[in-house]
């Protein structure tokens, strides 16, 4: 990309496929220093697949805005640093509306719990789901989603 040289994307394509090929790529454990992800950012014609080196998971959130409708874009930063320390992970999508990752080990329900007790912003995902806690579903898909609608 101009101006990035340590960022590459791709075409933008069918957001749905280019996130279930991101999460094939983590799968694989290839990325030896590279955040790849589906991502969207502000004017960007759609979604494509993100290849960055050398930048951690809570910048990705930074440089993508996510939640900025909101201006939740600080605060999630923050909270991410905090869930990091807890639990390192990889985003596999984010965008201005939303930011899913895969923890690199699994969970343990104290951690699940204390990731729980941590985040505050981006969490219509949680609280559409009725009777299953956070933790609970953290801890079932080893996963965090965060969405701003």
């Amino acid at each position: 990309m101009p101006g990035r040289p340590d960022w590459t994307k791709s075409k933008s394509g069918d957001m749905f496929l280019l996130e279930a090929r991101a999460k094939e790529l983590h799968r694989d454990g290839m990325l030896n220093g590279w955040q790849v992800f589906c991502g969207s950012r502000q004017g960007d014609e759609g979604h494509a697949i993100y290849a960055i080196k050398g930048i951690s998971p809570i910048a990705v959130a930074s440089e993508f805005e996510t939640g900025v409708a909101f201006g939740d874009t600080p605060q999630l930063c923050a909270e991410l640093v905090l869930v990091d320390q807890i639990a390192r992970f990889r985003p596999y999508f984010v965008d201005p509306s939303g930011y899913k990752c895969r923890f690199l080990e699994d969970l343990t329900p104290d951690k699940a719990r204390d990731i729980e007790a941590t985040l505050t912003v981006g969490m219509e995902h949680y609280l559409d789901e009725g009777g299953s806690t956070m933790a609970a579903m953290l801890l079932r898909e080893n996963e965090l989603r965060l969405w701003w609608d």
